[in-house]
């Protein structure tokens, strides 16, 4: 349940092949990706993935680019 561990995994996050391949070499036991994705289901998870980040993304440049806050004084046509 605390997800894989990148150095000794490879990996960030679980994908119902990763827990096939996980589930036979552990138990000798093959199914196929669907199966997994019932079973998961099955004890409460669901499939979330991460909402994807641009490796050269700039957080001082997006700051910069977001609009202040509208004030009444500007945008009212009574002003």
């Amino acid at each position: 349940m605390a997800g894989p561990d990148p150095e000794r995994d490879g990996i960030c996050a679980f994908t119902r092949e990763d827990l096939v391949r996980i589930c036979e070499q552990r138990f000798g036991k093959t199914m196929h990706c669907a199966t997994m994705g019932r079973q998961l289901r099955k004890i409460g998870l669901s499939r979330q993935k991460a909402r994807p980040s641009h490796p050269q993304k700039d957080p001082a440049s997006q700051e910069a680019f977001k609009k202040s806050p509208a004030t009444p004084e500007k945008t009212s046509a009574y002003a």
